[in-house]
This record gives C-alpha cells, structure tokens and sequence, in this order.
C-alpha cells in the first residue's frame, strides 16, 4: 500500500532543497558557551546566551559569525531534544518487557492450545485502533474544552501508563509461580516433573493481554510526540541528526535486552519485570519535572520557507500542535 500512498500525498508535501549541515555553526555555539559560561554553568539558566552572536559582540568580539541569536535559540532546542530521547530506552524497555521475558512468562500459563505469541499482536491491533479514536474524538473533544493537551504532557501520560503496564507483567509472573506445579521454576516444570504430569499453572493465558493492549496505547503518546519534537525543535539542517538520535536511544533497549539474557529465566523473571517497571517509574516523575517547561514554550518551526511564500513558518505554540497532529 506505501507506493500508491506516496504518490497520492507527493503533491502535498512540502519540499526542501539539502542545505548542507549546520554542525559546525553548532560545534562553534557551543565551544562558545562552554568557554565563556564554563562547564559549572551547563544546564543552567544563561548558559546559551553566552553563545548568541549579539552577546558577544557586546562583549567586544570582533569576529564575523554566520549565524544569529536565533541559531543559537535553534541549538537549545536541538539539545533539549536530545534530553528527552534520554528517557526512551527505560521505556521502550517496558514496552513489552526485556528481552524474551515476555515469552518465557506465557509458555507458564495455560493457553488453550493458542500459539503463546498469538496475544503480541494485540500490540499493533491496539493501536490501529486507538489512534483514530484519539485523533476523531478525545483531541477534538479537549480542543473544544481549550484544554491545551501538550507534548511534553501526553510523553509523561504515556511514560506513566507504560509503568502500569509493565508492572502487570511482574505481578503476572508473581502469581504464575505461585500457581505453578514447579514454584519458582514455572519455565521449566516440564524438564523438571515426570511425563504427563501438570506442568503449567492455573493462570490463563489471557491475562496477559492486559498489558499488552497497555503498552501498545502508550505508543500513541510516546512515539508520536517524539517525532514530533525531534521534527519542531531542531535546526532545519539538523532534523536528520536529532531524528537519528531518538532511533538510537531506542536501539539501546534491545542491547539492554541481550545483555540481561543470562538473567532471563527462573526464579529471576518477578523482579526482571519489576525493575525496569521501578525505574521507568522515577523517570516519569523525572522526566515530567525537567521538561514540563517545553508546554508553556513559544517557539519557532524551522520548516524553513512556508509553502514558498518567503515567509518562516509560525511562531506560536499552536504551530506545534499542528505539527504533532499531522504526525499522528
């Protein structure tokens, strides 16, 4: 279906020519910052400003620089971007648990002659699902309240409903063991007890589509604002790095994952379920308080000339609104 798609949306895209890359302008900000502010002053208030062409000039700096203060704006942004992603790998992590946790915990319950993978695909069924239900009815709905649902808002929501989510796993697991012929040995009862004995526990194989349809409904929240954010808060010779960036961040929950196998089986399954379900939970309080600023923010969409008008595209926060919607 992706090549007719493409050629229906193709003449409602908006085109850029490359522009080449701004890295250097940002390696040159930031050596700036750093030399002026000193490394005490990172992540405080002030910090970029010790970057922006206008301050240093007041300063008495006679250098041409090929940038303005509004460049400089563009690489906070770009930085506070990259923040964010930091958090990801915790929560793509709970999004379905470590490694191949998940499917040592169903192969304990009793499934009915299912496939015991069959209920993973309640992840990509939930979202087709949902996201027309968010786009059609709850955001229109909040919008009409004036209820200004923003990004950094809807990443927490979704932060906090992975953490519920997860933590369904590692209760699953509790009581898998604690119905299990083989106690804390579940996964291999079957090696363990003689054939033809019960080797599985009582609990049904449907519970685990609790937190899997849980989980599947934070994507909405999580992924799209990532985007998202990567897309509006990047200089525009810049979104391929900062988007690059957010893959990475994610690419490091299956690393996690193949580091952790040898601690992926019995009696460890309760808590490697538990612990990234804790520390996704202080990352979602972390994460809300460090960035909850980013709500309130103006800031300008670097898309560069709009629909080739010569003018820069808006410079209101509805703007990206906009931008998160047509991502969704």
């Amino acid at each position: 279906m992706l090549p007719p798609l493409l050629w229906y949306l193709n003449p409602r895209l908006i085109k850029q020519a490359p522009g080449g890359s701004d890295l250097p302008n940002v390696f040159r900000v930031l050596g700036d910052c750093l030399r002026h502010g000193g490394m005490k002053s990172i992540g405080r208030s002030g910090f970029w400003e010790q970057g922006k062409p206008s301050v240093r000039t007041a300063a008495g700096s006679t250098k041409e620089y090929g940038y303005d203060d509004e460049f400089v704006n563009d690489v906070r942004r770009a930085f506070q971007a990259c923040g964010i992603f930091a958090f990801t790998p915790i929560y793509t992590i709970n999004d379905g648990a470590l490694g191949a946790a998940s499917n040592a915990l169903t192969s304990s319950l009793v499934t009915y002659g299912l496939p015991n993978d069959l209920l993973d695909n309640l992840n990509s069924i939930s979202i087709v699902v949902m996201v027309p239900l968010m786009n059609h009815v709850i955001y229109p709905i909040l919008q009409k309240r004036g209820i200004y649902w923003g990004p950094i808002s809807r990443m927490t929501f979704g932060f906090a409903l992975c953490t519920i989510g997860s933590s369904g796993f590692a209760i699953l697991q509790h009581y898998t063991y604690q119905g299990s012929p083989c106690g804390y040995n579940a996964t291999t009862c079957a090696e363990i007890l003689p054939k033809g004995s019960k080797t599985i526990s009582d609990m049904s194989y449907l519970w685990h589509s609790i937190p899997i349809i849980l989980t599947a409904i934070l994507e909405i929240f999580v992924n799209v604002m990532a985007y998202g954010i990567a897309y509006s808060r990047s200089p525009k010779n810049m979104k391929g790095l900062v988007s690059s960036i957010n893959l990475l961040m994610t690419g490091v929950a299956p690393i996690v994952g193949l580091l952790s196998a040898p601690a992926i089986n019995d009696p460890n399954l309760v808590g490697v379920f538990a612990t990234p379900t804790i520390l996704g939970a202080v990352s979602t309080v972390v994460f809300y308080f460090t960035f909850r600023y980013i709500d309130r923010e103006d800031f300008v969409l670097n898309t560069g000339d709009e629909l080739g008008t010569g003018r820069q595209g808006p410079t209101v926060d509805t703007a990206g609104e906009r931008i998160f919607q047509r991502c969704e």
